[in-house]
């Protein structure tokens, strides 16, 4: 491992398998101070996404859990100069990465009970690889991405055209108008009231282009967790306890709610991932609870971290 641009972290790159853009790898990251073998958690971030939440890794460490995160194929740290950010077709794509995480973690690092940890994309892709390849021994998922947050007619078109046009194009653009109000509710450069420092060309302020092949990605992924997993797993999902983001313009909103997507559906549809799934909805809380305001995200470590105590 090499010192990682975070302070306090380590980092390595993982090698994988040559893809539709030509070489490729992904990244896993480490909080250095954390205890090492026993229980771990490893944590994958969401769409337009990389790990930069720096307080995670003592946040755990206190609590007697090492920490892991891994920047995923064509995200973050792993995006290569001729790569298309988060340019995928099917989740199933980064199955490769996760399982070479979860070996090293495992075999090199001793670590005996691993926590998979997903936010918003990275929730809906942790159960399916927990599912289809094994090595998990519970799930947290972060506001997890289970269903797109469109009217209906919309919802109708993603589902259909596009996601067949995903399949022979997954590089389309789907067109769409820029949107920089999350960004502004989290960057402190905004100077509205976020805390939060990233690199925005890995972050992006307006989101990346929307594309056909990562639309038929979500779709299958959707349609695969809502006809039910049955995962035999601990599970906790958390959700903002409120939707927000629909009238003009920026206000306060904006930092307690989730601008993305849908609280309500996420809870409904997270009963589909097993048999036993306990839930919880966050007064305040925003789109990624770990970045809400101070206090709101102090309940949610709380909540997260005595459940964590009875696995």
């Amino acid at each position: 491992m090499f010192p990682d641009i975070l302070p306090g972290y380590e980092a390595e790159s993982i090698s994988l398998s040559p893809e539709r853009e030509g070489a490729a790898s992904a990244t896993l990251v480490r909080y250095a101070s954390g205890p090492t073998g026993g229980r771990s958690v490893l944590h994958i971030h969401g769409y337009n996404d990389y790990f930069f939440c720096a307080e995670m890794g003592p946040r755990f460490a206190a609590a007697d859990w090492g920490f892991y995160a891994l920047d995923l194929l064509k995200h973050g740290r792993s995006l290569g100069s001729h790569q298309t950010a988060s340019l995928v077709s099917d989740f199933s794509e980064y199955y490769e990465e996760l399982a070479e995480a979860v070996a090293r973690i495992r075999a090199r690092d001793g670590v005996r009970f691993l926590l998979l940890s997903g936010h918003s994309t990275g929730g809906a892709i942790a159960p399916l690889f927990a599912q289809d390849c094994g090595g998990v021994d519970a799930l947290f998922l972060n506001s997890p991405f289970l269903a797109f947050a469109v009217p209906r007619f919309n919802d109708l078109a993603l589902r259909t055209g596009i996601r067949l046009l995903g399949r022979w194009r997954p590089d389309f653009v789907v067109p769409r108008d820029a949107d920089p109000r999350y960004a502004w509710s989290l960057h402190k450069a905004y100077e509205r009231g976020g805390e939060w420092d990233y690199n925005e060309e890995w972050k992006r302020p307006g989101d990346l282009p929307l594309r056909a092949g990562f639309v038929r990605a979500s779709a299958r992924a959707h349609d695969r967790i809502h006809g039910g997993l049955r995962l035999n797993l601990p599970i906790l999902v958390g959700a903002a306890a409120q939707d927000g983001g629909h009238a003009e313009g920026y206000d306060a909103s904006w930092s307690s709610s989730d601008t993305v997507l849908d609280p309500a559906v996420i809870l409904r549809r997270a009963r589909r991932i097993g048999p036993v799934v306990e839930r919880f909805s966050l007064a305040g809380g925003m789109h990624d609870l770990m970045l809400s305001a101070p206090a709101v995200r102090d309940v949610a470590w709380e909540r997260l971290l005595s459940w964590m105590a009875t696995l």
